[in-house]
């Protein structure tokens, strides 16, 4: 029911920030320039805090610095593209006053359709592990798909999750995003999405989110984001909710330093395949 309460505000609060905003769209001149490839790096830093809630004992909290590096690199075709993500991250804090610390890596390919003023149909695949297997590998496998309108761009995406070095239930996937532009250099994005299995001793649901925002200066291949991610699972008596917030930039090649935000999102890059953060279990497409 929490988790359920949850989606329903983080849906509520995307579309009132939406909504307040829409009016700036009204002058909007879209600005495309196109070019064969295009490859973006970031790197950013944050804190991670995660709590466990369990009947009869104590809560468990995990703090931790996080750090994470990405990347995507773009290659379009007249009609068809590929796109290649990659994260490497790791944390480092302390959970109940001992020392703890993890690695994470994700690389994942969409293949599809792209049109600049229209959208983006693709399918995806991706893996994603850990250091020392302290969580289960993931491979992940589904379509994408995103719908220009002016300002905004809406998205969908789903599939299936398969355990790689654990056994266990395949599980389902689904997630929703909405950006919006201020200008076609300031933008707001927000994400929410929901994990299942469907089986008949499916524990629950985990119910993930995020919100972004990104600025880059008018001549310039370097923009500044601002992002928080979080996950919550409730089940069996246990509650798990992780709350990251990070800050960093993104480096953009392959366009003229005049290409904006919003033309490098619809001419070249897709919703990247690496989501989540180093200190969380959780990678979608």
């Amino acid at each position: 029911m929490k988790s359920i309460l949850k989606t329903i505000i983080a849906a509520g609060a995307l579309a009132a920030t939406a909504f307040a905003t829409s009016a700036q769209a009204a002058d909007y001149e879209p600005v495309m320039q196109y070019s064969d490839w295009a490859f973006r790096f970031e790197g950013a830093a944050g804190y991670e805090g995660i709590t466990i809630e369990e009947d009869g004992d104590p809560d468990e909290n995990i703090d931790a610095g996080i750090f994470n590096t990405a990347f995507s690199a773009a290659f379009q075709g007249p009609v068809v593209f590929a796109q290649l993500d990659g994260v490497f991250g790791t944390s480092h804090g302390h959970d109940n006053g001992f020392a703890a610390s993890n690695t994470q890596f994700t690389g994942g390919i969409f293949l599809g359709w792209r049109d600049m003023n229209t959208g983006v149909l693709a399918g995806n695949l991706a893996v994603s592990g850990y250091e020392d297997n302290i969580a289960p590998a993931l491979l992940r496998a589904g379509g994408h798909g995103e719908l220009f309108l002016d300002m905004f761009t809406i998205g969908a995406a789903g599939g299936i999750i398969t355990p790689l070095t654990v056994s266990g239930n395949d599980a389902g996937y689904a997630k929703g995003l909405v950006r919006f532009y201020v200008n076609d250099n300031l933008k707001l994005e927000g994400h929410g999405g929901v994990v299942f299995e469907g089986s008949e001793d499916d524990d629950g649901e985990l119910v993930y989110g995020r919100a972004l925002a990104e600025w880059k200066p008018d001549e310039s291949r370097i923009s500044y984001f601002a992002r928080w991610d979080g996950v919550f699972f409730d089940a069996g008596g246990q509650e798990f909710s992780s709350h990251a917030a990070m800050a960093g930039i993104r480096v953009y090649f392959g366009e003229p330093e005049t290409t904006t935000i919003k033309s490098q999102d619809r001419v070249h890059f897709t919703d990247s395949c690496a989501f989540g953060t180093a200190g969380q279990t959780l990678s979608i497409c």
